[in-house]
């Protein structure tokens, strides 16, 4: 009878650490995926924005020429998120509790590149959004979720 107990008890034991190990996976699994999100949102946020920038006449703090001829793109703009009023570091980098954003005129388009904030953009599981905005319009903005080599393609 007491080989019996002892055998539950171990089985019992087996299970409910398979059973640990399993939840804390899928812990892991669903913080990085809401980490995703967050910066996937921010980014999105912060690409509106800069193309609300664009075309905001440059009297009211925005891009646009006082000329009233409003640009298409973002060809000849030196834009970054320090010039749109968000407070940056020394990279010229946005931060916030998702992780660090860092935009960037590449020709005529705005890129943003933005990277978890846990590890600093150097680990391999480092969870990085590339935003691109090519114009003016909503369907002018492009998203893509860990690129490979963790660059943009713009």
């Amino acid at each position: 009878m007491g080989q019996q107990q002892l055998l539950l008890l171990v089985l019992a034991i087996v299970i409910v650490g398979l059973a640990v190990v399993a939840g804390i996976q899928a812990f892991a699994e669903n913080q990085r995926k809401a980490n995703i999100d967050g910066l996937t949102m921010t980014s999105t946020r912060l690409a509106v924005e800069a193309q609300s920038w664009l075309r905001t006449p440059i009297m009211r703090g925005g891009g646009m020429p006082e000329t009233g001829d409003r640009p298409s793109n973002f060809q000849n703009i030196n834009l970054d998120f320090g010039i749109m009023g968000y407070p940056v570091n020394g990279n010229l980098e946005y931060q916030d509790i998702h992780g660090f954003y860092k935009g960037e005129v590449v020709d005529s388009d705005f890129v943003i590149r933005a990277f978890s904030a846990n590890t600093s953009g150097d680990n391999a599981d480092n969870n990085v959004v590339c935003v691109t905005i090519t114009g003016t319009s909503l369907g002018d903005i492009s998203t893509e979720i860990n690129p490979p080599g963790g660059t943009c393609s713009s």
